[in-house]
């Protein structure tokens, strides 16, 4: 403005040291950077106002964040078979970092002070994010995180004597796992693999369960059973004395 009347004849503005230019619209600044703004005004009369200025920083680059540390046993299959502890770290390169935060099992978010400790089974989702001082927030990362610490259940009702020549073990035996399923279950009778017939030995047999589960964990069971479960009679033979 000019309160002389004279009228404002040009505008001018340098960045950063540089060149003097005529200001005659709006412009963009990009240089991420702290950015000097000089800027000045001549009218009709030839005066010219004091050079004024302004500083101010562009940051246009969003934080970066990634797992630093994802610290527990592996098991198979991506699960995790003790507890697992968790390690965030971000970058900024222009403003500087503001902070991190976090969200477990889509709770509510958390700002990340020191490693996150997960400890309960089952299949964990950890979303996590990072802001800049200039207040850029990059975009959300999710992390999934299973964890399995016991193996599988196995419940047998296995007979003690084996009084059925038919006997056939479907249904005397379960095989359960909450957390990662169970992945296979083997079957040995007397150190054989058991096919479904039936192969008993005189005396004992002994059948051996053991499953696995997804995450690699595996139980055994074992019973002895006693076939024929009828006593064995046996007919005496007598010599007779020559």
């Amino acid at each position: 403005t000019d309160e002389s009347g004279a009228g404002v004849a040009a505008q001018h503005w340098r960045l950063n040291g540089g060149l003097w230019q005529a200001y005659t619209a709006p412009f963009v600044i990009t240089n991420e950077r702290v950015n000097l703004l000089e800027y000045q005004a001549t009218d009709q009369a030839g005066n010219q106002a004091a050079p004024q200025f302004i500083v101010f920083s562009l940051d246009l680059q969003n934080p970066a964040s990634q797992v630093a540390v994802l610290q527990g046993t592996s098991g198979n299959n991506q699960w995790f078979v003790t507890p697992v502890t968790l390690t965030l770290q971000a970058q900024d390169a222009e403003s500087g970092l503001s902070g991190v935060t976090y969200q477990l099992d889509q709770t509510h978010w958390q700002t990340y002070t020191r490693h996150v400790a997960l400890s309960d089974e089952g299949v964990h989702t950890v979303n996590y994010r990072a802001r800049d001082a200039s207040g850029r927030l990059e975009a959300t990362h999710t992390l999934t995180v299973s964890i399995d610490l016991t193996p599988p259940q196995i419940q047998m009702n296995l007979p003690a004597i084996i009084t059925d020549t038919n006997l056939t073990f479907t249904g005397l035996y379960s095989v359960t796992d909450a957390v990662s399923q169970v992945l296979t279950t083997t079957l040995l009778l007397n150190g054989q693999p058991y096919l479904g017939t039936r192969s008993f030995l005189l005396g004992e047999n002994t059948l051996a369960i053991t499953a696995v589960n997804g995450a690699g964990l595996a139980a055994q069971r074992t019973q002895v059973m006693l076939w024929p479960g009828e006593k064995i009679y046996l007919p005496i033979i007598q010599r007779k004395s020559q």
